[in-house]
């Protein structure tokens, strides 16, 4: 299994991290046995959030996994 960081959130609106609000990356992943390529995003800052955060489910294009990653409550609201 190959995985690259493919996007920033600059270049596909993505909400920040729930957490610390820092920054969150789009991560493609292909299975080199059967050529499937799968987008999720992702988030691991050590030094600045306690937690280390991966979409659980995958999605076919990076549109999908933004939609998926933004659909979430939007913690800064009052």
């Amino acid at each position: 299994m190959r995985k690259e960081n493919i996007m920033s959130e600059t270049e596909l609106e993505l909400k920040p991290c729930p957490f610390c609000g820092g920054k969150v990356i789009m991560m493609r992943s292909e299975c080199l046995e059967n050529g499937f390529v799968s987008y999720y995003v992702s988030h691991n800052d050590p030094f600045n959030c306690a937690y280390e955060i991966r979409q659980q489910s995958a999605s076919e294009t990076m549109q999908e996994a933004a939609n998926k990653w933004n659909r979430r409550a939007d913690t800064n609201d009052p």
